[in-house]
């Protein structure tokens, strides 16, 4: 089984393309909105800012840069219930994830989120893809695994949904991958 760079990077646009068409009505908005559920109702896909768990989600991502960049303190959340003289409240802030959300920033806070969707979409099929291909050594095998996990709906309803588990459930195949290779 020949690995080369190649062919890596043409798996990784592939499932590039896939994600752009299953997310391409966020790609209308991806610098003034984030998504808030995976089936907006017609002339609501941009909503208010009312409570919502991407709203939450945006908010740990938004805490981590202010961490590097601003005012709060590491792994705290100084703003959370901040009435009179109370201690910080401890927050992981969302690790990994909001390093992603803080190297795209550049291009402001939804544009940062909406990139985080993208990218980490892209690491679930790609990580699903490198398990299913050293298992079975076909590179087949493992195109088809990775798109059935960038594809199922579920995946796709928790991440635009704003969970944090829908963001990360490239983890799983990305573990069992580095626990089969070693």
């Amino acid at each position: 089984m020949k690995n080369s760079w190649r062919a890596h990077f043409s798996v990784i646009l592939l499932f590039l393309a896939i994600t752009l068409i299953q997310v391409s009505p966020l790609l209308y908005h991806i610098t003034d909105a984030i998504p808030f559920t995976h089936m907006p109702k017609e002339g609501m896909e941009v909503g208010g800012l009312g409570p919502a768990d991407a709203l939450q989600v945006y908010y740990k991502f938004w805490l981590f840069k202010d961490s590097i960049v601003g005012e709060t303190p590491l792994l705290s959340d100084n703003y959370k219930f901040s009435v009179g003289d109370v201690d910080r409240i401890f927050s992981l802030q969302l690790l990994p994830l909001s390093l992603l959300f803080f190297i795209f920033s550049f291009g402001g806070g939804a544009f940062a989120y909406n990139m985080t969707v993208i990218v980490t979409t892209i690491l679930a099929g790609y990580c699903s893809y490198l398990l299913v291909r050293y298992i079975t050594s076909s590179r087949a095998a493992g195109i088809t695994a990775g798109l059935i996990f960038i594809l199922i709906p579920y995946n796709y309803a928790q991440t635009v949904g704003g969970h944090p588990n829908g963001f990360l459930i490239f983890l799983l195949p990305l573990a069992l991958y580095l626990f089969e290779r070693s």
